[in-house]
């Protein structure tokens, strides 16, 4: 049945119900058809007036920002990753940093621009965006981004929000990481870094905390990571020191002690180095400590006072060691003399160091004959040699002679006798002996090896 026209100009809501139950009663089927029709019609008419489309949304965006209206921004977003807060004091960040940034809101508001021409196919689209990225660059920029969302009847606008990420390094060997006071990570020696995310763009309070065992100290560091930008990921690295003092050494390794405990800071050659955590209440001694193969030594302890000063470490070459070496080198030049007449090396041999590997006899045959300066227009031979005199310059104290230094590339440490004044005597092959003006001037490195002194080389 077919319902006629009426002459009203349009039915009151209680007769087209009763001409629908009428079509109802005699078409079933037909019935149901229509009404499902009128259905989708009112759905698809409320959607298509409620829909946002682009051009709205983006002024409500820009008006939000201008406003500084948390609310009807809020209104606007969709995140990307439901695992992702929405906060009010999130938005209200964004809404700062936009107004404190500019440059920052302006090229946001350009990427919107580009995507909304984008995504509707306009034929004036700013070519400057383009001319440097890609359409799908345009589309994927930017945290806060004009999003396109696919109805069932239409599609609609909202200011999408792209799900950021916060990576943190902690380079200590210990340590704990908070964010927004939650605990995200333990550092340890085989763990040092932790990703955070999805997070919503905003401001997140980093929290840092490392112990230093030698100095039976808590150091904390804090610091509000921003994470507003194009990057998608925020890295933050962090080594935790404390305040800082100088310290130097003239001697290569030597390490650092506090209050008499050791440290894991090592000094050298003159390079300054920072000893931390430091604090200027006078709490803290330090010393640096030199482990000589013969025996420890220690620089005099001094208290931190002043954080801008700088405290030299260089533990002393003790003068009993200087005497134990000077007396070592001369016993050696004695033996080495002798050996020239006997030509037996085997004691000469025992006092060079296990490294040395030259003729020892060779070279003391030639060191010591360049002494006979007429050797070769002389009738007589030199027949043997005979130490007088190892010194030093005239009232010069031998023991400022005698130094020591570490060896990089040896690792080892060396102890250096500079300008020794030798003497010999000469015996030639007819009696005679000469013993005016047969003299060296020598440099002589020595070492110690196990459990005595040793010579490196001679110079």
């Amino acid at each position: 049945m077919v319902l006629e026209p009426q002459k009203s100009a349009k039915l009151d809501a209680g007769e087209f119900f009763r001409k629908a139950a009428q079509i109802t009663r005699q078409k079933p089927l037909i019935a149901v058809l229509a009404i499902l029709a009128v259905v989708v019609l009112v759905i698809a008419l409320f959607a298509s007036s409620n829909g946002s489309n682009s051009k709205e949304v983006l002024r409500k965006f820009q008006n939000a920002v201008a406003a500084e209206d948390v609310d009807a921004l809020k209104q606007l977003v969709s995140v990307d990753d439901r695992q992702m807060e929405v906060k009010t004091e999130y938005l209200g960040q964004f809404i700062k940093y936009a107004k404190e940034h500019p440059k920052y809101l302006n090229q946001t508001l350009e990427f919107m621009v580009a995507q909304q021409a984008l995504h509707e196919n306009a034929e004036n689209i700013n070519t400057g965006l383009l001319d440097k990225h890609s359409p799908a660059e345009v589309l994927g920029a930017g945290e806060f981004y004009l999003k396109k969302e696919s109805g069932l009847f239409s599609d609609s606008y909202a200011i999408g929000v792209r799900p950021q990420y916060l990576e943190i390094t902690l380079e200590n060997d210990n340590g704990i990481v908070k964010v927004n006071n939650k605990e995200v990570m333990k550092a340890s020696k085989d763990n040092h870094k932790a990703k955070l995310g999805p997070l919503f763009p905003g401001e997140y309070d980093v929290s840092l905390v490392t112990h230093f065992d030698y100095a039976n100290q808590d150091i904390t560091q804090n610091e509000t990571v921003s994470l507003f930008g194009f990057e998608p990921v925020a890295e933050k690295s962090y080594f935790i020191t404390g305040d800082q003092v100088q310290i130097t050494s003239s001697l290569d390794g030597v390490e650092v002690y506090v209050n008499d405990k050791p440290t894991p800071f090592v000094l050298g050659d003159e390079d300054s180095e920072y000893f931390y955590p430091a604090f200027s209440n006078g709490s803290q001694t330090i010393q640096g400590v030199a482990k000589f193969p013969w025996g420890e030594s220690r620089s005099e302890a001094v208290s931190i006072t002043n954080l801008s000063d700088s405290y030299s470490l260089t533990p002393p070459l003790l003068d009993q060691t200087k005497e134990e070496v000077l007396a070592f080198v001369r016993q050696f030049l004695e033996t080495r003399a002798k050996s020239y007449e006997t030509k037996d090396t085997n004691a000469l041999q025992k006092m060079h160091h296990s490294s040395y590997g030259g003729d020892i006899l060779q070279e003391t045959q030639k060191k010591l004959g360049a002494l006979h300066h007429f050797a070769s227009i002389s009738d007589y031979s030199l027949k043997a040699v005979t130490l007088k005199e190892a010194s030093f310059g005239y009232r010069e104290n031998p023991l400022e002679h005698v130094s020591v230094s570490y060896d990089h590339e040896s690792k080892r440490f060396v102890v250096e006798i500079d300008n020794m004044y030798t003497l010999y005597a000469l015996t030639m092959s007819d009696g005679r002996v000469d013993d005016t003006a047969n003299q060296q001037m020598l440099d002589i490195h020595v070492t110690y090896e196990n459990g005595k002194w040793v010579v490196l080389r001679i110079l």
